[in-house]
């Protein structure tokens, strides 16, 4: 059977994970499956960021290579993932505002 598992983080500016306009946290869970979305979208529309996840190892598993601007949606990735994952949003020093982080995996 295959459901859809979806990783929602909500970032806050207040939160602890924030240091000179990078935030980083770990998944919620750990995971297993294919990640086919991710979706990440600032509170500000004129919000620049890039992100990045990375593997228990410190390994690059998504990269959004550009800059975007208030949404990052990329979809039909199929990656496959096991573990816990470090997501990474970078941006401007002053960056501390509410982002919202969505990855759908296929388990099965």
């Amino acid at each position: 059977m295959i459901g859809i598992h979806q990783e929602e983080k909500t970032v806050s500016a207040g939160d602890s994970g924030w240091s000179a306009g990078v935030w980083k946290g770990l998944t919620a869970n750990r995971i297993t499956g294919i990640l086919n979305q991710v979706y990440v979208e600032s509170a500000t529309s004129t919000t620049d960021f890039k992100f990045k996840i990375y593997d228990e190892r410190d390994r690059i598993v998504f990269d959004s290579a550009d800059w975007s601007t208030n949404i990052l949606n990329q979809y039909n990735l199929n990656i496959p993932v096991k573990g816990f994952y470090e997501m990474w949003i970078y941006g401007p020093v002053s960056l501390q505002e509410q982002m919202k982080i969505l990855l759908s995996i296929q388990e099965s």
